[in-house]
């Protein structure tokens, strides 16, 4: 099942030219305001079906995705056996009930929303230039890391735009220019990717981390490879980081025990996404939700994690997953809730008995939601993704 999902995470393609430092703001936003969105149009649908899925049999499957060489060779019928089916630009409410929201007409300035709220809508520049010692009256707080980031992404951003404009005016030249040798060229713009990929993941990590920190919640990267198991099987998941609670006493915390994981982190790198059919998105998307479900499943401890699914209700046999992705500059939250006899299927190929089917005809069915996508060169898409953020946490918090 699955085979080959290892050869689907793919190769970094940002461009970034590291040699200009120079910023056009005409140019940046420009480049901002044309980066796209991935959505897996193929896997949506606009009204709800009322037939109960069909059950998957899981030597099909197994035989269908063996046949799978290549992350091209993904179709959404692949998925659709699978009962995957996606919906974007979901309101917040969607996703988290509102009671879990946060209360924006608190007048208390000591709350954690108040107190992050002020952080995040300082503007970029001003944030850049108490950073440089330029300015004393700012205050960036838990975010200083942030906006550390967030200056190299955007002098990331205006070097690639520089760099396409450099371009575009010499080959309008008639002075003819002698293109770099292939392997110079690929060393560059490798070199640019990894960077790029490096500050994005840092500015999920450094945006999503202080607001944790108010929840006793810190984010670590995977203990280990993370991989989907299924029978005998293995299979890489695009998982960068995961959200983890605290422990109780100052001791364990000391020796890097964490417990959880409570949330999984994903960044993708890709920088042009197709407008009607991105099954890699969805692909990226489901490998890693499934695998962090296999991991909230787990019992005990492996290299000190105390395996406990956080915020999960244990009346009702399954478990809501949510994801905090990012693209470009750019974070979104998405969920799903699976069953416990889907995650068992999928690990061991059993179905469950035919009277639980039968009470329960929803459950194979992997309906994933995801919210709009929140700039966070922004500083008002900044305070969408804390509102988002901050009601996940609210959420796995709470009392069940």
């Amino acid at each position: 099942m699955f085979a080959n999902w290892n050869l689907i995470i793919p190769i970094d393609k940002d461009r970034a030219s590291s040699s200009s430092s120079s910023r056009s703001p005409a140019i940046k936003k420009a480049r901002i305001s044309s980066v796209t969105y991935p959505r897996c149009l193929a896997l949506t649908s606009s009204t709800a079906s009322t037939a109960p899925p069909s059950p998957p049999d899981f030597d099909t499957i197994t035989q269908i995705f063996t046949t799978i060489k290549k992350h091209t060779d993904i179709t959404a019928a692949h998925l659709s056996l699978l009962n995957v089916s996606y919906s974007y630009d979901l309101p917040l409410s969607s996703i988290i009930p509102t009671k879990y929201h946060a209360d924006e007409n608190e007048a208390d300035d000591r709350s954690i929303f108040n107190q992050r709220k002020k952080e995040v809508t300082v503007e970029n520049q001003d944030a850049y230039d108490f950073i440089a010692r330029k300015r004393r009256d700012i205050k960036i707080g838990n975010f200083y890391k942030f906006y550390q980031t967030a200056e190299m992404v955007e002098l990331l951003l205006s070097s690639d735009s520089d760099s396409s404009s450099n371009s575009g005016t010499a080959a309008a030249s008639s002075t003819p220019v002698s293109p770099p040798n292939s392997r110079e060229a690929n060393l560059e713009m490798t070199a640019a990717a990894r960077s790029a990929a490096r500050y994005r993941e840092d500015l999920l990590r450094n945006f999503v981390d202080p607001i944790a920190w108010g929840y006793d919640m810190r984010i670590y990267p995977p203990r280990y490879q993370p991989r989907l198991l299924s029978r005998k099987s293995l299979f890489n998941a695009k998982v960068d980081l995961y959200v983890h609670l605290q422990p109780p006493t100052m001791q364990e915390r000391k020796e890097g025990i964490v417990i959880g994981p409570a949330v999984v982190l994903q960044t993708r790198n890709e920088d042009k996404y197709s407008e009607t059919d991105d099954l890699l998105d969805a692909v990226h998307e489901l490998s890693a939700l499934l695998t962090f479900g296999q991991e909230r499943s787990r019992k005990g401890t492996h290299k000190k994690v105390v395996y406990k699914a956080i915020g999960k209700d244990k009346d009702i046999g399954g478990d809501d997953l949510f994801l905090i992705s990012s693209v470009h500059h750019h974070i979104a939250l998405s969920h799903v809730f699976i069953t416990d006899a889907f995650t068992k299927f999928i690990r061991t190929g059993e179905l469950p008995p035919k009277e639980y089917i039968d009470l329960n005809p929803d459950w194979c069915c992997c309906r994933i939601g995801r919210t709009k996508w929140y700039s966070l060169l922004d500083a008002e898409g900044r305070v969408e993704a804390l509102r988002a953020v901050m009601a996940l946490f609210n959420w796995l918090k709470r009392e069940n």
